[in-house]
């Protein structure tokens, strides 16, 4: 699973990222559900009439794999 904190147009002027910023720091972050996250990654996502291509930037590992004994 993933999530898209935010998308932005490249043509998007740098008064619109920063509400975006701004937008995305104010809104209520609710505690509550609890998912495992093993990995960090930083994805590229261009879209394309035929549907987005992914590329992976960066992963930053935050645990280390589980094992069974």
């Amino acid at each position: 699973p993933h999530l898209t904190v935010a998308r932005m147009h490249a043509a998007a002027s740098a008064e619109d990222r920063k509400k975006a910023g701004e937008t995305l720091l104010s809104l209520p972050w609710e505690p509550g559900i609890s998912v495992s996250v093993y990995s960090f990654k930083l994805i590229e996502s261009t879209l394309t009439p035929s549907g987005p291509i992914y590329r992976s930037l960066h992963t930053v590992p935050l645990s280390l794999p589980l094992t069974t004994p």
